[in-house]
């Protein structure tokens, strides 16, 4: 069809070509609200990721020194969140060990009004100074937007939570309460503050 179209071109007149154009462009306006429930459901991913370090020495009746990192990855598409983050800390004492954890994080969102969503997580903990080898959560549960703009988000959470636990070479199992918040906001492009 656009062969035809600029095949035409090369023989009519500057006020039939506008109108030509202005069709044509009303016709493409029109394809696109046509195809927009299907863009709609088939919305790719983006996504939001952030790398944040710290480093803190003190030095006087005591030496200390602590590393802190990490990274969070969140998307949103249609109704679906979803969230991805690891923390990990090392710090020392006078020589002595006194902060060694990893921790990590998967949730995943599903909008059910603009402000109300239903949730899952999942965390898992290591901490090698508490003696905890793995501490494991998984928590369904609701969430509220209190404040839902582009750029600032404050949201609750509220649901039950099952937590597994390998301490101390023991295993224990039982069910919790998990309430939550979260902040964000957004600096700049490159900033974000959480």
């Amino acid at each position: 069809m656009n062969r035809i179209q600029k095949r035409s071109f090369k023989f009519i007149s500057l006020p039939a070509l506008a109108f030509a154009m202005s069709v044509g462009l009303v016709t493409s306006q029109a394809q696109d609200v046509a195809e927009t429930p299907k863009a709609e459901k088939t919305s790719k991913m983006k996504w939001k990721r952030s790398l944040a370090a710290g480093l803190t020495l003190a030095k006087g009746n005591s030496d200390t020194a602590l590393v802190t990192a990490n990274g969070l990855a969140s998307s949103k598409w249609d109704k679906n969140e979803l969230s991805l983050g690891v923390d990990v800390a090392r710090g020392e004492n006078s020589g002595t060990l006194n902060t060694e954890t990893l921790s990590g994080h998967v949730q995943y969102n599903r909008l059910i009004s603009e402000r109300v969503y239903g949730m899952l997580r999942t965390e898992a903990l290591h901490d090698s100074i508490a003696d905890v080898e793995l501490r494991l959560t998984i928590s369904p549960g609701v969430g509220y937007y209190l404040i839902k703009q582009e750029k600032r988000n404050l949201s609750f959470e509220l649901g039950p939570s099952f937590v597994y636990d390998k301490l101390g070479g023991s295993e224990t199992s039982y069910m919790a309460l998990r309430v939550g918040e979260r902040f964000e906001t957004e600096i700049s492009e490159r900033a974000r503050l959480w």
